[in-house]
């Protein structure tokens, strides 16, 4: 909902074999595909199929570990009560690195 409401438009992507990404946005003419990973296993094997594909820039991974940067992947916890306004913020600060303070 905070994608749209920030001009967004979402999109879901699956492969012929299978492969799904949760939502895909396109910013400045890029795609960024988000994938999100409620269970414990984290390791989002569509998320890799997709960027081993399409070579983004950069993807954002909703998952149960904090907050990372690996593999191209921005990795967002989901237990952060304001995960829309994390998503969106590291959609706006592509490239940066950034140090958040959640206390």
């Amino acid at each position: 909902v905070q994608l749209a409401i920030n001009g967004y438009n979402t999109y879901y992507w699956e492969s012929e074999r299978g492969a799904e990404i949760d939502f895909v946005i396109q910013r400045d003419g890029q795609l960024i595909p988000i994938e999100v990973k409620s269970a414990d296993n984290t390791r989002a094997k569509s998320l890799k199929v997709y960027m081993d594909t399409y070579k983004p820039a950069y993807a954002i991974k909703l998952s149960a570990k904090n907050f990372a940067f690996e593999n191209n992947k921005k990795v967002v916890p989901l237990t952060d009560r304001n995960i829309g306004n994390v998503v969106l913020f590291c959609i706006e600060h592509e490239g940066e690195s950034v140090a958040l303070d959640l206390r």
